[in-house]
């Protein structure tokens, strides 16, 4: 198995997995869809990880062996850069 990545060593991917039937997702919902003015604050901290596709790669492979990580950096490797 063979996949593309858009980062180029060492850039590192910020990721914020949250599952579509969740408590946070409905939350996450509910404070966009609210008016400004009814929120006490407009900056809220969702925890997130950070990873270089090579660690990412690496962690793949101890299930599949023959992954392989190709990095194609485009456009949006220079909008990670930077976060």
């Amino acid at each position: 198995m063979v996949s593309p990545s858009y980062l180029a060593p060492p850039a590192m991917s910020h990721c914020t997995i949250i599952p579509a039937k969740s408590d946070l997702h409905a939350y996450l919902l509910h404070a966009h869809q609210a008016p400004k003015e009814s929120l006490t604050r407009t900056v809220y901290n969702v925890q997130g990880m950070s990873f270089a596709p090579k660690d990412l790669a690496a962690a793949i492979q101890k299930h599949h062996p023959h992954f392989k990580l190709i990095c194609k950096p485009d456009f949006r490797a220079a909008i990670a850069r930077s976060w």
